[in-house]
């Protein structure tokens, strides 16, 4: 039997492998017949070793090829007339699983034999109500006792989009802060917690603003522009990235060591470091007339009386600099 997995949904094409191999595992336990390939390094020769013969005391052979797709062509095709002609498809002494990560060609030869004849599952990225659904699946699962609200898991579905490795690594680390604080994380505990795509890109703008260059400054927004973000939402994470500026830096300035400011703000550890960082790119004064000017921008947007928002936050960009 042949299984093929593939897709650029890794997590899920890796979750349903390791679902196989621990349910052979259980049947098989201690077995000597599965064996793991790199689709890299692979000979063919020594497929056709492997796939000889009866597995020892009637185990089924589990062969699991990684990569497969990183063959040379003539190599792949060589693969296709070898499967065709021993039929492994049919074969029910061998089970035979090619995981592809990532999406490979679908034009090769064999691509085609393989979506055709094994028992082929292709794991696509999910959009963002499947990724709201599959993160319920997994709490529900895995982490039952993490109770999270539809406003935080929405938070991590639309801003982590598809990554679901990453999405699951910061459900971990959820789950960890909830137990240690005895209470479900607030959408307040998740923002100190999980450093958002777009925030890394908040820390560079505010890193260009720190040195003055404007040019730098001005391409990393257009940046937050191009990903269509909204403008009142950029205003309010340099409103919330400089409040933790301004108490980093007086806690600084006050002789404070670095540990004991990360826990008078509260700022989550990774975050913090970045934060600490360009504390002592600022000086107070500057930090100050920088919210000042902040503020104006969030009283412009939120009366109306500034109509062009982008325009406002790019002369912003410009003033500080």
């Amino acid at each position: 039997m042949i299984v093929f997995l593939y897709g650029q949904d890794n997590y899920r094409s890796s979750s349903k492998l390791r679902e196989i191999v621990e349910k052979y595992k259980e049947k098989f336990p201690g077995s000597l017949s599965y064996k793991k390939l790199d689709g890299k390094k692979i000979k063919l020769e020594n497929l056709k070793i492997l796939t000889q013969g009866f597995a020892l005391f009637q185990e089924k052979k589990l062969i699991v090829i990684r990569d497969i797709f990183n063959l040379k062509a003539d190599d792949q095709k060589a693969l296709v007339e070898f499967l065709k002609d021993k039929k492994l498809e049919e074969d029910k002494d061998n089970i035979i699983i090619f995981w592809s990560d990532g999406s490979p060609d679908k034009r090769t030869s064999l691509f085609k034999y393989l979506n055709k004849n094994a028992r082929s599952q292709g794991f696509s990225n999910l959009n963002k109500a499947q990724t709201e659904k599959w993160i319920y699946k997994v709490l529900s699962e895995e982490f039952p006792e993490l109770k999270l609200s539809a406003s935080v898991i929405r938070l991590l579905s639309q801003n982590l989009e598809s990554n679901l490795w990453r999405i699951y690594n910061e459900l971990v680390k959820i789950n960890a802060y909830s137990k240690n604080i005895k209470r479900s994380p607030t959408q307040e505990d998740l923002e100190s917690l999980v450093v958002f795509p777009y925030e890394a890109d908040i820390f560079e703008t505010i890193d260009a603003l720190a040195q003055k260059n404007k040019r730098k400054a001005l391409k990393s927004l257009s940046h937050h522009f191009k990903n269509l973000e909204p403008e009142l939402k950029l205003l309010a994470m340099f409103e919330y990235q400089f409040r933790g500026l301004a108490r980093t830096r007086f806690l600084t300035d006050e002789g404070e060591a670095y540990q004991s400011i990360q826990k008078k703000t509260k700022i989550h550890p990774f975050a913090f470091r970045k934060i600490y960082q360009l504390a002592q790119n600022f000086s107070m004064s500057e930090i100050e007339k920088t919210y000042d000017e902040l503020f104006k921008l969030d009283i412009g947007f939120k009366t109306g009386r500034i109509q062009n928002k982008q325009m406002a936050l790019e002369m912003f960009v410009v003033k500080i600099c």
